[in-house]
């Protein structure tokens, strides 16, 4: 009986260890980065790419707030946008309002102080997106 006991802790203590740090690779979003680059690309063109754009803030309780502007070809683009979060296995997902933003993306590079994210448009277009935690 001591022995089923004791296995049954152990399982216990993994799968709480196990939960416990994936509840902290989840948290390793939460705080302010900086949109230090945004690309897009279409397949046979030559891709645009804009520096230091503004910022993106994760709250611990999966909201969040976008404040970009950037400018391309005389044209200037403004995006203020509040939305909630997800991470799974690979993707982050931002909802909320009409911002090109707002969608799910891969995850390239998930490390503590870079993200490196990829999305398309549905048009044939591939958008890169780099933050650098603040």
């Amino acid at each position: 009986m001591k022995i089923r006991q004791s296995a049954v802790v152990g399982w216990t203590f993994g799968l709480a260890l196990v939960m416990t740090l994936a509840g902290c690779v989840g948290d390793r979003l939460v705080g302010t980065w900086e949109v230090a680059a945004y690309e897009m690309q279409r397949p046979g063109q030559q891709g645009v790419r804009v520096q230091n754009i503004g910022t993106i803030t994760f709250n611990s309780d999966q909201t969040g707030q976008a404040d970009i502007q950037y400018q391309v070809l005389d044209q200037e683009f403004r995006d203020t946008l509040s939305f909630t979060w997800s991470k799974s296995e690979g993707f982050i997902t931002l909802e909320g309002g009409q911002s090109e933003f707002a969608k799910t993306w891969i995850v390239v590079d998930d490390e503590r102080t870079t993200q490196r994210w990829r999305s398309t448009d549905g048009n044939n277009q591939v958008q890169l997106l780099e933050l650098k935690k603040k």
